[in-house]
């Protein structure tokens, strides 16, 4: 009977909750119907959509708790919030998303620092101004949480069990509904399942019900973890990244980029467990609590400090942008928590402003990190005298530093859609095929490997393989007059990719001939064999994957006569012509070759 109860409880609770956030509720079922649509569909995917509709939903239940908290009871406010929210989602869609097609890092770094305010002003809200404190209002959201993603993956994997044995045994189902009852667990029945465990605070009493009180209650199993498990980790976790800093303090931890992402989640992960460990009550929670806010006040200045000097040196990103962004929160946060009374009401509070500031152009991370690495592969380019008038002048000898600042700075402008902000470039410009080389002048991964003794920042590599290519500045031509058959080749013995024989019919002077290619581990030839399956003329290509080109770590552009091979007897001549041939040390090898046979009659 307990069960039924409960489970009935919780149903009336969800069904609540629909009522409750009911602009959340519509946000969530477009959502759901958008995200089906796309699945569904062969040539329409509404990423965009779908991300506007994740944001309204939480903007919207983020309004219901500034209602609740300050306006409850006012029925015309609380229309005017959800119009306020309408209009704002609205408005994110069509200046940040419109004109996306897909989720690039664009839209997922703006939309996720957006979608964290969000989410921390819904728990931050009700502990303003409040006998309510930040901390069980954070509990309650973290419970909630987990409880709500554990119902519904019990809930996925039931259903999926109902369904597969239904498709396994009666009828067979569409792969497609099991992703649909996914999208609608996950999307419409774990956010609406979040929310019902969100007690309705009071304003300007104690009083809660037995309901309420269960919910912001930190139960055993948390208390414990928390103390015994994750703050003795954590500890351990500081120890070490105190140790790394007092060891490198003379030079590493000043060049480094380690420490970078490990501080972000570092702090994340820490501010957590102390928000947790508030409404814990025991020795390991007091001295975490005590000693936390002064060492990652530590950290984070050292760290910060760090980042900044990176600036000189590889430029702004958004990423390096977001790392001191954090480093500043944890120390003004470090400082509240250790001189400020009525200190946890600042922090949210801060963490909210700084993620705002972080997408509102032009201050924000991607058009702060975009201007600064446009100026900052400029100044590199101009001190190279490759950046004149406005006009790129290829440079192959500039120093290896460079070569890694100016590649590093195109293929991050590239990932972020900047290279459409850069007028020296050419149009569609593409790092990953041979418009880098064609543009700078050398290729933009040589750098990672080609031996500069004089340069101690960098050790000497010894490559493993060689890469010709056909030197693509070159034209050339071939004489075809006699030439029976002209085909074009790709080969490869690697594994998985593995062609190791080719068979191309052809006719001459009405007789019935093939052109095969042997590509294996064992053989590299071209053979011409005639309508008996004898062979008129064999071409070992062996020599190629010998000693024939050096090995160096980079693409070796050569002359159309260095990678022309002719075999000739009394029957014929093939005439092979390499497009491009990557040989490796271990025997394996890859690549394109222009084949032309001549038969004597």
């Amino acid at each position: 009977m307990n069960f039924y109860k409960r489970s009935a409880t919780r149903l009336v609770s969800f069904s609540q909750a629909v009522f409750r956030y009911p602009l959340s509720t519509l946000c969530f079922f477009i959502l759901v119907l958008l995200t089906i649509l796309s699945i569904h569909s062969d040539n329409t995917i509404y990423y965009s959509e779908t991300l506007t509709m994740l944001i309204g939903g939480i903007a919207a239940f983020t309004g219901q708790s500034i209602y609740e908290r300050f306006f409850r009871n006012s029925r015309l406010i609380r229309l005017g919030i959800y119009i306020v929210v309408i209009i704002f989602t609205s408005l994110y869609y069509w200046l940040f998303l419109k004109n996306y097609t897909d989720i690039n890092t664009v839209i997922y770094i703006r939309s996720s620092a957006l979608i964290s305010a969000l989410t921390v002003a819904y728990i931050w809200v009700p502990s303003i101004k409040s006998k309510l404190s930040f901390s069980t209002s954070f509990t309650t959201a973290f419970k909630a949480f987990f409880t709500s993603m554990l119902f519904s993956i019990v809930l996925e994997v039931g259903m999926i069990a109902i369904l597969g044995a239904f498709s396994f045994l009666i009828y067979n189902v569409d792969y497609k509904v099991f992703i649909d009852l996914s999208v609608v667990i996950f999307g419409f029945f774990a956010p609406l399942y979040y929310l019902s465990y969100i007690p309705l605070y009071p304003i300007n009493e104690n009083v809660l019900t037995e309901k309420d009180k269960q919910a912001i209650t930190t139960p055993k199993t948390l208390e414990a973890l928390v103390s015994y498990i994750i703050i003795p980790l954590l500890a351990a976790y500081t120890l070490i990244l105190t140790l790394y800093i007092i060891t490198n303090l003379s030079g590493q931890f000043w060049n480094d980029n380690l420490l970078e992402p490990l501080l972000v989640s570092y702090i994340i992960i820490g501010f957590i467990i102390f928000y947790l460990s508030e409404r814990i009550d025991n020795k390991s929670t007091f001295i975490f609590r005590k000693y936390f806010p002064e060492i990652l006040l530590v950290i984070s200045l050292f760290q910060t400090i760090a980042s900044l000097l990176k600036i000189n040196q590889f430029g702004l990103t958004h990423g390096r942008y977001y790392v001191i962004m954090f480093g500043v929160f944890a120390i003004v946060s470090s400082i509240i928590y250790s001189f400020l009374q009525n200190k946890e009401v600042y922090v949210p509070a801060l963490f909210i402003s700084l993620s705002i500031i972080s997408i509102i152009p032009p201050i924000d991370a991607i058009t702060v990190g975009l201007n600064a690495q446009i100026n900052f592969v400029e100044d590199v380019l101009r001190k190279n005298n490759m950046l004149v008038d406005n006009t790129i002048i290829k440079n192959e000898d500039i120093s290896l530093t460079d070569r890694e600042k100016i590649a590093n700075s195109i293929e991050y402008l590239y990932n972020t859609d900047g290279v459409n902000r850069i007028d020296w470039l050419p149009n569609n410009f593409d790092i990953y095929y041979e418009d880098f080389e064609n543009t700078f002048g050398f290729n933009n991964y040589d750098y990672k490997f080609i031996i500069e003794s004089d340069n101690p920042d960098f050790e000497s590599y010894t490559a493993n393989y060689a890469e010709v290519r056909l030197n693509e500045n070159e034209t050339f031509s071939v004489d075809t007059e006699n030439t029976a058959q002209f085909v074009y080749v790709s080969i490869n013995n690697m594994e998985y990719e593995s062609v190791p024989e080719q068979n191309l019919p052809f006719d001459f002077n009405d007789n019935a001939f093939v052109l095969q290619v042997l590509s294996d581990d064992q053989t590299f030839t071209v053979n011409v064999l005639n309508d008996q399956n004898e062979e008129m003329i064999n071409f070992d290509l062996q020599f190629l994957l010998n000693d024939t080109f050096e090995y160096l770590p980079k693409v070796q552009q050569m002359s159309d006569e260095d990678l022309t091979f002719t075999k000739e007897n009394e029957r014929g001549t093939v005439k092979i012509i390499l497009e491009s041939l990557v040989t490796y040390a271990d025997g394996t090898y890859s690549g394109k070759m222009y084949v032309f046979v001549s038969l004597k009659k």
